[in-house]
């Protein structure tokens, strides 16, 4: 009996303690804005405690660490109020999935190197933004505002989150945001061999989000990114506002690396003229994906393009390198078709691990693009070496003409599944996108390929830190450091 009551008296206690409510967030304020003074206060904050920076103008002389071992909101008095020159140095998120978000929020970021990035996010969270903060690199050259990863293939940097509502200037070969995927030793043999080890994920929330930004450049300096990113990564960037500068992805072919997995762009209003570097607004190399709604005005040179650079170049390098000339055992290497499906072409995605025999159809499908209100199409850009045999129309690339629409009901009962000539329909009454990508994945058999995330991404609505307005509400439970 005293056994069964004690076991008893225990029980109850056990539900009783896991009932009681978490201790509430604390808000802690940073006595200036200068980077010895944030630091002490991300350490003193604990999991999920806010650090208020005041407003100031402040260059740094370190940089900022926010550990993985706890999820904070670093939050400044606004853009424009709390400014902080980099001073070559680097505010590191380190964030972990078994934390609470991360976010940044409030400020205005200088950049003072070429060398160097404002931002930079490692580990594994999937829940952390970025918002409502300017990032300006004035004359600076080269070099990142945001970094997602870390150029090390022995780290796990597979982590993504929301970029929402800043603007960034730039200019001179700096890039907005740059990506990369890698996992560290989970990665066998490239950079992003784990990603592309995966089922497909097309349009989930497994991915960067970037929405409803600004990027300016001034008109003729056109040799800045929106994006750019490599080794398996996967972006989604949809209603932003662009003012010149491009958009691309980095291929395997000179960084030894996996090549970009999925990206989708969407919804994004081209708004300044200038020409953008190389001759296209947006650039895709050895990726899949989907390109649609974009806009631009008659006076931007917009044009669409995707590439596979091992079709063609000699120097590519890392274990899955070299030109996709039939020689190479990762590659498909079909008879008569040099070396078709190659590794990491347009087209083709996971799951692949380190050749094609696990392949399956991906594809990179462009519609309703307008400049000045004409269609603007997709095109093949480098078309030489094996270029035409590897990337061809209806089989890797689809525009609009090749894309039917309509509602579900008249989608059509038979169909070809290719792989040439392969039919791609859109029904256009399922979501408020009027996007349901379906493809013809056997004969008479459609199947859904893709539908866009929800708008807002959830982060907006109070993940990851709350919503749209800066600052939020009066801070309790206060702390100075």
């Amino acid at each position: 009996m005293h056994i069964a009551f004690k076991s008893l008296v225990i029980a109850v206690v056990i539900v009783f303690w896991s009932c009681l409510p978490e201790a509430p967030a604390a808000t802690i304020n940073a006595s200036s804005c200068s980077a010895a003074n944030i630091q002490t206060a991300v350490n003193a904050a604990s999991d999920g405690d806010t650090v208020t920076v005041p407003a100031g103008n402040c260059t740094w002389s370190s940089s900022v660490t926010m550990p993985s071992t706890k999820g904070v909101t670093l939050q400044g008095a606004g853009e424009g109020n709390t400014n902080i020159t980099m001073g070559g140095n680097r505010l590191v998120l380190q964030t972990s999935s078994s934390r609470r978000p991360v976010r940044i929020t409030g400020f205005s970021f200088i950049k003072s190197s070429g060398t160097s990035w404002d931002i930079q996010i490692t580990g594994t969270a999937p829940n952390w933004r970025i918002d409502h903060n300017t990032f300006n690199a004035g004359n600076i050259s080269g070099g990142y505002q945001v970094r997602v990863g870390q150029d090390d293939c022995n780290v796990d940097s597979y982590t993504y989150g929301l970029i929402d509502h800043n603007n960034f200037t730039n200019r001179n070969f700096v890039t907005s945001v740059f990506m990369e995927w890698n996992r560290g030793a989970i990665d066998p043999v490239a950079c992003g061999d784990w990603v592309w080890s995966q089922a497909p994920q097309r349009g989930t929330g497994q991915a960067l989000y970037i929405e409803d930004n600004t990027f300016s450049d001034a008109p003729g300096a056109a040799t800045s990114q929106v994006i750019d990113c490599r080794w398996g990564c996967k972006y989604v960037l949809r209603y932003n506002i662009i003012n010149n500068p491009w958009i691309s992805t980095h291929s395997g072919c000179t960084n030894g690396g996996r090549d970009p997995i999925w990206q989708e762009i969407y919804n994004n209003t081209f708004a300044q003229p200038g020409t953008p570097y190389g001759g296209n607004e947006i650039e895709m190399r050895s990726t899949s994906g989907v390109i649609f709604g974009n806009t631009s005005s008659s006076s931007i040179q917009f044009i669409l393009s995707i590439d596979h650079e091992r079709s063609y170049r000699t120097d590519c390098a890392g274990p899955y390198g070299g030109r996709a000339d039939g020689t190479r055992s990762w590659d498909g290497n079909t008879s008569g078709q040099a070396a078709w499906p190659a590794l990491g072409q347009p087209g083709w995605g996971p799951s692949q691990a380190g050749n094609m025999s696990l392949s399956t159809f991906a594809g990179m499908f462009a519609w309703e693009n307008l400049n000045g209100g004409s269609l603007v199409n997709l095109s093949v850009a480098n078309n030489n070496g094996n270029t035409s045999t590897h990337v061809k129309s209806r089989r890797e690339y689809f525009n609009s003409a090749d894309i039917s629409s309509g509602s579900l009901a008249a989608r059509p009962a038979t169909c070809t599944a290719g792989p040439a000539g392969r039919n791609v329909y859109r029904a256009t009454d399922q979501n408020s996108f009027g996007v349901s990508l379906y493809v013809c994945s056997a004969t008479n058999v459609w199947t859904l390929h893709y539908q866009p995330y929800t708008y807002p991404h959830p982060l907006q609505a109070g993940g990851g830190g709350g919503g749209n307005t800066i600052p939020p509400g009066p801070p309790t439970n206060v702390r100075v450091q």
